[in-house]
């Protein structure tokens, strides 16, 4: 009898997917991602020959099941250069649809590519109605250097113009752009690959200029944690950084910190670009409590020597306006960091590109008791399953792009994780940032008095 209800429990389940799947079959299918559990969509489409490649999908969702912010995320399956590639030799462009953790796989309506619909026949009446509508737009002008893309989600079917032509620097490739170097939030993007790991995508020197690398100088150059660059000689990471361990409270003393600004690869010291900065002195916040809770999990440090801005070097915006955490509850933000890969590496050596979505207290609190103990009002969770910052992490800022000027701004703090075996981040739970909306007067009382 068991037998017969884990068949029937199959046979639905089956049925679900297979009816996920119409009535776009013959484009979309759901594959299980390699060496996971997770399910992904992939989408199939004959190249064209000229750009543009507009990807369009029509979504059925439950607003009380698909609760999460985006309900999928569209990407190229394949890095930018082979689907350049693809797309030179005439083959078909391929995509993966990533569904968030601990929700429905909501069902595909349509697909149009180029604002033409290729499923399902545009004559038939559609059966199953689309209440939202995701689109990844590809552009390729010349040549593989000016090849990028821009993500859009709308709840109305019909997108507006001004919706599609937004460009988000974390997806669009311009160097010509923001090359005031004086400037804040302005990323220096020269390409991009579509590789999925534990810590996100790939990134490019130039990209994230204001990503600096912490180090402890013993025996060697031990890599600590990460950093968002606040000025020519302030640097702001997390308090508990600069602890000696986690059990222990005692400070690590500044003049064995050393700061690299305009780092990518952790293992070239003498890489083009970068700067290295040993650490006159440092200041915690002086509510932090080095226990279980994120609040006040700051850090500001002052350079022994200040540092000139370049292509490579650049500050972020510090966050302007409300404080409010539920205005920015559901929008994307960008995580940054060499912290642990898959493969168990202690950090990796260039560094990686998380897009995760912040969610609100309620929803934070009900995924899991411990985070009663890791949270306060001033902080704030935000994640996607396999897709989160991890150890070697700490420190690294959460960034919201502001479309209405171009740069990004500065909203948190990597701080604290669930821990899951071998005392290393639990990738199916949330992380929590230290909200730095509601630490501005302090950051800005201590960048104008050290």
């Amino acid at each position: 009898m068991a037998k017969i209800s884990i068949l029937i429990a199959l046979l639905l389940q089956f049925c679900s997917i297979i009816q996920g799947l119409a009535p776009c079959i013959d484009y979309y299918t759901h594959i299980v991602k390699q060496g996971t559990n997770e399910i992904l969509g992939e989408i199939t489409i004959q190249s064209p020959k000229l750009p543009p490649y507009d990807l369009k999908v029509g979504l059925n969702t439950d607003p009380s099941l698909h609760t999460k912010e985006p309900v999928v995320q569209l990407q190229l399956a394949r890095s930018i250069q082979e689907s350049v590639q693809a797309v030179q030799q005439g083959k078909s462009l391929l995509y993966h649809v990533h569904f968030p953790l601990g929700q429905p796989i909501p069902r595909l309506t349509k697909i149009l590519f180029n604002n033409q619909q290729i499923c399902p026949n545009p004559r038939k009446t559609e059966t199953i109605p689309t209440t939202k509508e995701i689109q990844l737009l590809t552009s390729n002008s010349t040549n593989e250097e000016s090849f990028s893309m821009a993500e859009t989600n709308s709840e109305n079917p019909s997108l507006s113009t001004t919706e599609n032509d937004r460009r988000d620097p974390s997806t669009t490739t311009n160097l010509s752009e923001g090359t005031d170097n004086n400037e804040c939030g302005i990323s220096n993007y020269t390409d991009r690959k579509n590789l999925l790991v534990i810590n996100g995508e790939e990134t490019k020197p130039g990209q994230w200029p204001w990503l600096v690398a912490l180090f402890v100088v013993r025996k060697d150059h031990e890599f600590r944690c990460c950093g968002s660059v606040l000025s020519t000689k302030h640097i702001l990471t997390a308090a508990h950084c600069l602890k000696l361990n986690f059990s222990s409270n005692f400070d690590i003393p500044p003049n064995v910190l050393v700061v690299a600004l305009g780092r990518f690869n952790l293992r070239q010291w003498r890489e083009r670009g970068t700067i290295n900065r040993e650490v006159a002195s440092y200041t915690i916040h002086p509510n932090y409590i080095h226990e279980d809770s994120g609040d006040s999990d700051l850090a500001i440090l002052t350079l022994r020597t200040t540092v000139e801005y370049s292509l490579f070097i650049k500050p972020i915006c510090l966050w302007t306006g409300s404080n409010n955490l539920d205005e920015v509850v559901n929008r994307i933000g960008y995580v940054v960091g060499w912290g642990q890969d898959e493969f168990g590496n202690p950090y990796t050596a260039e560094p990686r590109m998380a897009r995760v979505p912040i969610v609100s207290e309620v929803t934070c609190l009900r995924s899991h008791p411990i985070f009663i103990t890791l949270t306060s009002e001033r902080t704030f969770c935000a994640g996607l399953r396999y897709q989160s910052p991890c150890n070697g992490d700490s420190g690294s800022g959460l960034v919201l792009y502001d479309s209405s000027t171009g740069r990004y701004r500065l909203r948190g703090v990597v701080s604290r994780s669930v821990t899951g075996n071998d005392f290393l981040c639990d990738l199916q739970r949330y992380i929590v940032y230290v909200d730095v909306a509601k630490y501005i007067p302090w950051i800005q009382e201590q960048i104008s008095t050290t």
